[in-house]
């Protein structure tokens, strides 16, 4: 069996050097190609996220990964932060799917953090019914209230902190119902 893209054809001793060279960022575009390449990318690279959002704005979204990094000097340790913003954009995945492949390649189980900016296609609906755990979602001012309602809807019973910067709610017993 031949496949496309020529990495893959690599033994796995071939591969550790080569993912040990790369990039946090180029390790999940890589672990997004394929099921064989996810695979591989958690096998040969172990990435530890401290924590992933997930940003929707007017018909796009992303997710932001962030990384801490250990440096241990002989006197003392440095502690440094990098963060990686990852976009669907021709991956052939569903929200949900890419949403379950980062999560996965970066070992990181659940979203820090949720911001709905504005409104999205279908499938983020979906997407948004099967993530477990949301320590904050963010409701900014240019979001609909259609899709405020299905998000808080779909959200409130896994988030811990809800903040909305504009309430779509006539009183708070129409809130209470959710």
């Amino acid at each position: 069996m031949t496949t496309p893209f020529p990495l893959l054809r690599l033994p796995r001793l071939a591969l550790i050097p080569v993912f040990m060279h790369m990039e946090p960022n180029e390790v999940i575009m890589f672990a997004l190609l394929s099921k064989r390449a996810n695979k591989l990318s958690k096998c040969l690279r172990k990435l530890f996220a401290s924590s992933i959002d997930l940003v929707v704005e007017n018909y796009s979204h992303h997710l932001t990964v962030l990384f801490m990094h250990r440096e241990e000097l002989p006197f003392n340790t440095n502690n440094f932060w990098s963060t990686e913003t990852i976009s669907q954009k021709n991956v052939g995945l569903s929200v949900s799917e890419w949403i379950e492949r980062v999560q996965d390649v970066t070992n990181c189980k659940s979203l820090k953090r949720v911001d709905l900016g504005g409104s999205s296609r279908l499938d983020m609906c979906d997407a948004l019914s099967s993530l477990n755990n949301i320590s904050e979602l963010y409701i900014h001012p240019g979001c609909p209230e259609s899709f405020v309602e299905k998000a808080l809807r779909i959200l409130s019973s896994v988030t811990n902190e809800i903040n909305m910067w504009s309430i779509p709610f006539e009183n708070r017993e129409e809130f209470r119902t959710f």
